[in-house]
C-alpha cells in the first residue's frame, strides 16, 4: 500500500532535519500547522469518524509528509451533511493512525505514532485520547497513553480498547488507560516458521466475541483466542506472552482494513486485491504453537475490489460494503448479498493535463458513514491531495469536495 509519496519527495530533507535536529526544528525549519479554519488546512488526512448524536465529522490529520512541524484533529459540523463547516481545531503529534469513536464517554481514542520506530530509545509513541464533550470545561483537551511501538490500528468494544501495534496487540481498559496488557505477535508456527509481524496493521473481535483477527501487510493473518487476551491490571503493562496467539490464517500475503458486523468479519487483502468475508466458526482453542490454517477454511467469499484496496465500512442493514481503492483513485461498492462488486464511483481530482506519470494520485483511505433523515453519506480522506470528498449513497456520486484541489502547475 502506497499511503506515501514515492515520486515527489520535496520534503524529504525536512523530515530527516525533523529526527536530527529536534531542538531548533520547529522555530527554524518547519512551522507549526495552521489552526486557521477558513480556510482549514488538511495534511494527509487518514482517519475520519462520524458522530450523529452530535452531527459532527472528526479528522485526523496525520502530517505523514512532514509538510508541518506537527499535525491537527478537527471537529466538523454536519448538521448540513453535504457541506461540512470546520469549527474547532487543535494541534496533535504527528503520524495519528485510525480513530476510534466512544459517543458514551464522549471520548475520541487515536493510536499515534510520533516516536522514532528506528530508535529503541525513543518511548514517545502512544494512544491520545480527546474529550469531543462541547458542554465540557475540558473539550478538546488532549492525554496522551502510553502504547507499544508504531500503534496504528484500533477497536473498541463499548469497553476494551484493542489496538495494532508492532509485533504486539494491546488492550486497554478504557476507564483506567494507566496501563495495558500485551500479547506478543513475534510468534513460531507449528510448521516451525517464523511470523514475520513488523507490519501488524489493524484489529477486530470476532462478532461471536471470541477470537480477535489481527491483519499484517507483510505476512500472513493472526487470530487470537479472546479468552486468553487477559484484561489489564493498570498500572504497567501486564505482559502475556504469545500463548493467546492461537492460529496463523495462510493464504493472505497484504492485509489491512478489518471491520465486522454482527455476523462475519470483513477483511481487505491486497494481494490480490480482494475484500474477503470471513468467519471464526468452528475455530478450538490451540495449546503451544500457533497453527497453521488456509484463509480459505474461513472464507465464506472472496470479492473482487480495485488497486490497492485500503479500508472498508459496512452497512449491515441495507448489505452493502464500500472500499477505498488506494492506486485506482475510486470507490468500490460491494453488494453482501451476491458477493461481487456492483458499482465504483471516481475519487480522482488529477487537473485536466497532468500526465499519468506524473500523477501520483489521491490516495483515498479513511472512510465514515452517516445516515441523516433516511439518506446516507460517505466521507472519504484523500490522504495524498489532503482533500475530503462527500458522496450523497443515493446518487453514488461526489457531491462536494473539501480542501484546495490540486493544479496542474504544480505537477509541471
Amino acid at each position: 500500500m502506497k499511503i506515501f509519496n514515492q515520486s515527489r519527495k520535496k520534503n524529504k530533507w525536512l523530515l530527516l532535519l525533523l529526527f536530527f535536529l529536534p531542538s531548533c526544528t520547529e522555530d527554524f525549519i518547519i512551522p507549526s500547522i495552521p489552526l486557521d479554519l477558513d480556510p482549514v488546512t488538511l495534511a494527509n488526512p487518514i482517519s475520519l469518524a462520524v458522530s450523529p448524536q452530535n452531527q459532527r465529522l472528526y479528522v485526523v490529520n496525520s502530517n505523514g509528509r512532514v509538510q508541518w512541524y506537527d499535525s491537527s484533529f478537527i471537529v466538523f459540523d454536519i448538521s448540513d451533511p453535504t457541506n461540512p463547516q470546520p469549527m474547532d481545531v487543535i494541534r496533535i503529534k504527528n503520524f495519528s493512525g485510525q480513530i476510534i469513536l466512544d459517543e458514551a464517554r464522549q471520548y475520541v481514542y487515536i493510536p499515534n505514532r510520533k516516536g522514532d520506530e528506528d530508535n529503541d530509545a525513543d518511548t514517545s509513541e502512544q494512544v491520545l485520547r480527546i474529550n469531543i464533550n462541547e458542554a465540557s470545561s475540558d473539550f478538546l483537551k488532549v492525554e496522551e497513553v502510553v502504547s507499544a511501538e508504531n500503534p496504528f490500528g484500533a477497536f473498541f468494544d463499548g469497553q476494551n480498547l484493542y489496538v495494532a501495534a508492532t509485533g504486539e496487540a494491546l488492550r486497554y481498559d478504557v476507564d483506567n488507560m494507566t496501563g495495558y496488557s500485551s500479547v506478543d505477535l513475534e510468534v513460531k508456527t507449528n510448521e516451525d516458521r517464523d511470523l514475520d509481524a513488523d507490519e501488524t496493521r489493524e484489529i477486530a473481535v470476532s462478532p461471536s466475541g471470541s477470537h480477535i483477527f489481527v491483519t499484517n501487510r507483510v505476512d500472513n493473518m493472526l487470530v487470537l483466542d479472546a479468552q486468553e487476551f487477559l484484561e489489564p491490571t493498570p498500572p504497567g503493562v501486564r505482559a502475556l506472552g504469545s500463548e493467546a496467539v492461537d492460529y496463523i490464517v495462510v493464504g493472505t500475503v497484504s492485509t489491512r482494513g478489518i471491520t465486522r458486523d454482527s455476523k462475519y468479519i470483513y477483511m481487505i487483502d491486497g494481494t490480490p486485491a480482494v475484500l474477503k468475508v470471513m468467519t471464526d466458526e468452528g475455530l478450538d482453542p490451540v495449546v503451544g504453537a500457533p497453527k497453521e490454517i488456509s484463509a480459505a477454511s474461513l472464507q465464506v467469499a472472496s470479492i473482487p475490489v480495485g488497486v490497492e484496496p485500503g479500508q472498508i465500512i459496512v452497512d449491515e442493514a441495507k448489505q452493502r460494503a464500500y472500499v477505498t481503492n488506494v492506486e485506482s483513485n475510486d470507490l468500490s461498492i460491494v453488494d453482501l448479498v451476491l458477493q461481487q462488486e456492483v458499482g465504483r464511483i471516481d475519487l480522482s481530482t488529477r487537473p485536466a493535463g497532468v500526465k499519468d506519470e506524473d500523477w501520483d494520485g489521491d490516495q483515498p483511505f479513511g472512510l465514515a458513514m452517516l445516515e441523516e433523515n433516511g439518506k446516507q453519506y460517505l466521507y472519504v480522506a484523500h490522504y495524498d491531495t489532503n482533500l475530503i470528498s462527500v458522496i450523497d449513497l443515493e446518487q453514488q456520486s461526489v457531491v462536494k469536495i473539501i480542501g484546495e484541489l490540486p493544479k496542474a502547475e504544480d505537477y509541471q
